[in-house]
């Protein structure tokens, strides 16, 4: 489900979902941004696919490089509010576990109650996904992307980290930006938070919470 449309997760059921190359677990395909998720209650389950959010956005793709402009289109999180419920959210490789898939921003996450374990590969665990292109053998970094967006915790359990995997070399924060990605806008004013990135020896580790 892609910008301008809304998914509610709610009851005492359990819901496992499972995204395709370039795809969200729970949220966009790829080249898109995620719409408005809201989880109320019930076991959920996401996983990502190659380089997309466990749930939030699907790969951002690379439209126009030329100088020094570069453009990116999809792959940021859309408007993610749980509420309730138990939620572990995988982010595939370069995609974060909440908010952005790779090259996306975190877009707007709101943590309000349940249980929430969120980790992300290169992405953030709560936050942006992934960004690091190669354009003719040359290093660029769009400006924007992988941006944590704007998070805000109010209550609930979180445990957010972020790790290194295959492709994705480089770690993001426990919860802000993905890899190269600036932290956002983070509140935080209830509930229990446990933000960390697991080092297994990547060139570039994240914060546990910010960029």
């Amino acid at each position: 489900m892609e910008d301008g449309s809304a998914l509610t997760i709610s009851g005492s059921g359990t819901l496992s979902a499972t995204g395709g190359t370039n795809g969200a677990g729970v949220g966009a395909g790829r080249q898109s941004d995620a719409g408005t998720i809201t989880i109320l209650g019930g076991a959920v389950t996401a996983n990502g696919g190659f380089n997309g959010a466990g749930i939030g956005g699907g790969s951002g793709e690379l439209t126009g490089f030329s100088g020094d402009v570069i453009t990116t289109d999809g792959g940021d999180g859309g408007m993610i509010t749980i509420q309730g419920g138990t939620v572990a959210a995988n982010g595939g490789i370069e995609g974060a576990g909440i908010g952005g898939g790779s090259m996306g921003t975190g877009g707007i996450t709101t943590i309000e109650g349940g249980s929430v374990t969120a980790s992300g590969i290169g992405g953030a665990g709560v936050g942006g996904g992934f960004c690091d292109i190669y354009v003719a053998d040359i290093n660029v970094i769009p400006a924007g992307t992988g941006n944590g967006g704007t998070i805000t915790i109010t209550g609930g359990v979180i445990a957010a980290s972020s790790s290194s995997s295959g492709s994705a070399i480089a770690q993001g924060a426990g919860i802000g930006g993905g890899f190269t990605g600036d932290g956002g806008i983070i509140t935080i004013s209830g509930g229990t938070v446990t933000a960390n990135n697991a080092c297994t020896g990547s060139i570039g580790v994240g914060a546990g919470i910010g960029g």
